[in-house]
């Protein structure tokens, strides 16, 4: 590096001592993301029930990752937040997969995009910048849920004192046939008033059957008048056993409240008086017909037979 003095000092150039200048600094890759379980099955769900949600591992280079949607049916969440993953480890669950919306009963496939950050942060080297992107696919199989309906409803029993007033009922499972619905179990979960039930169950009823004989309701008929009361069933959306389809284990799924009412008579008792006499007659004689007085000799009730 000279000295130079022309255009000022007239002295024209002069060597001066040379001085070396050190230069250092750290280069840095780029965090590179990768989601170790891949393609990701959210396995069974009820459509309209709980969203299936799997988790996932991530491997990246110190950085963050972000996680986007790719595909409406499926939605992907950042679990990590702000921590960083560094280089060569990597970080369980950092990645949630579940469902998004318009799932419908049978196999759903999309696509979730995980896209990932390279954070200079820490190092100095700057604010985190988008990294590589990864394209997730994911799957998951829905099922409609039993949908119980029982007939009659409500429940008329006409009947006398002492009687036995039953009807059976007609279990259906309205959800939609097919290998997509799951089976509906019904019980008798409880009875108020006059009325009965025969203690009767349906198990793993098929989607777009019924059962009409496992199940009944009663009237009590130890009192003339009018009777009335309820019978509640209680259903169970079954994923289990030869008509569940799913896997999935047996949840609630509604109950359905039966009236039964109904007329309950006393019996008429019939009585003839008085006791009719004809006398002494000669065979072959015309006797005179006498008149006779018939009498429905039953207490008077609430209600009675005629």
């Amino acid at each position: 590096m000279p000295s130079d003095g022309t255009g000022t000092s007239g002295l024209g150039t002069t060597n001066l001592t040379s001085q070396t200048v050190n230069v250092s600094g750290d280069v840095y890759r780029l965090a590179t993301g990768s989601a170790s379980v891949v393609p990701v099955d959210l396995g069974a769900f009820r459509v309209g029930g709980s969203a299936p949600a799997a988790a996932g591992t991530t491997r990246q280079r110190r950085g963050i990752q972000s996680a986007n949607s790719g595909s409406s049916l499926f939605a992907a969440t950042n679990t990590l937040g702000s921590t960083r993953v560094n280089a060569g480890a990597s970080a369980a669950n950092a990645v949630s997969i579940g469902t998004g919306s318009g799932l419908l009963a049978g196999v759903n496939s999309g696509t979730v995009t995980i896209q990932y950050l390279s954070d200079g942060t820490a190092s100095g080297t700057g604010a985190p910048i988008n990294s590589n992107s990864q394209n997730v696919n994911v799957n998951a199989t829905g099922y409609n849920m039993a949908v119980g309906s029982t007939t009659p409803t409500p429940v008329v029993l006409n009947a006398r004192v002492g009687d036995t007033a039953t009807q059976a009922l007609t279990v259906a499972n309205t959800a939609v046939a097919g290998i997509y619905s799951e089976a509906l179990n019904a019980n008798f979960s409880g009875a108020t008033g006059s009325a009965g039930h025969n203690g009767g169950s349906v198990g793993n009823l098929v989607a777009g059957g019924s059962n009409n004989s496992a199940m009944s309701v009663s009237l009590n008929t130890g009192t003339a008048g009018t009777q009335n009361g309820t019978v509640t069933l209680a259903y169970q959306t079954d994923g289990t056993g030869p008509n569940g389809n799913s896997g999935l284990a047996a949840i609630a799924a509604g109950t359905q409240t039966i009236n039964v009412s109904g007329n309950v008579y006393t019996a008429a008792a019939g009585q003839v008086s008085p006791t009719v006499d004809f006398g002494i007659v000669h065979v072959g004689d015309v006797v005179a017909a006498q008149g006779v007085s018939v009498q429905n000799s039953a207490p008077v009730t609430a209600l009675n037979d005629s």
